[in-house]
């Protein structure tokens, strides 16, 4: 699972290279997606201890359903950029403009994986509280380690000014 999951995230980080023509804003996302799967590490290991062959799926459900947190943030900040808005407003817009669907897409999820909680088989309702747990760690790190790490960089003028290929 540790080789699949590094795979993954290197070929997430190779297709927003491609898409963004750059290495930092990917750089920036893996960032904020590997603080929040330490985070759910953490949480893992305090709430259950050890992990089973079902519960470290939740692994690889992170960094699919995870990463699309950053990427819905760094594409708005994208396009807001290309309009013509200061850093400052880019990040406040890629926030408000896509922070309250991200919430509420990240609550449904977190409904779903938490609904196995009950369940008699122990590691479906493991994989339901760490997944739950995890997705919600996620999310936090996107919408706050995310957005600082772009406003730092942006004020920087650490990006190429580019259009996404799309």
């Amino acid at each position: 699972m540790t080789q699949a999951t590094i795979i993954s995230m290197v070929l997430i980080a190779l297709l927003f290279m491609l898409i963004l023509h750059g290495w930092l804003r990917p750089l920036l996302l893996l960032i904020s997606l590997a603080m929040a799967m330490a985070w759910s590490f953490g949480f893992a290991t305090v709430a259950v201890g050890e992990l089973n062959l079902l519960s470290i799926v939740f692994a690889l459900v992170l960094v699919g359903i995870g990463v699309d947190y950053g990427v819905h943030i760094i594409m708005r900040y994208v396009e807001a950029k290309e309009n013509g808005a200061p850093v400052a407003d880019a990040v406040r817009t890629s926030m408000f403009r896509t922070g309250p669907g991200l919430i509420m897409g990240a609550v449904t999820s977190v409904c779903a994986f938490y609904a196995v909680l009950w369940s008699d088989f122990v590691g479906l309702a493991e994989l339901g509280l760490i997944g739950g747990t995890g997705i919600l760690l996620c999310l936090l790190a996107m919408m706050t380690v995310l957005p600082s790490m772009l406003l730092i960089a942006g004020g920087r003028n650490l990006f190429p000014s580019s259009t996404p290929r799309i």
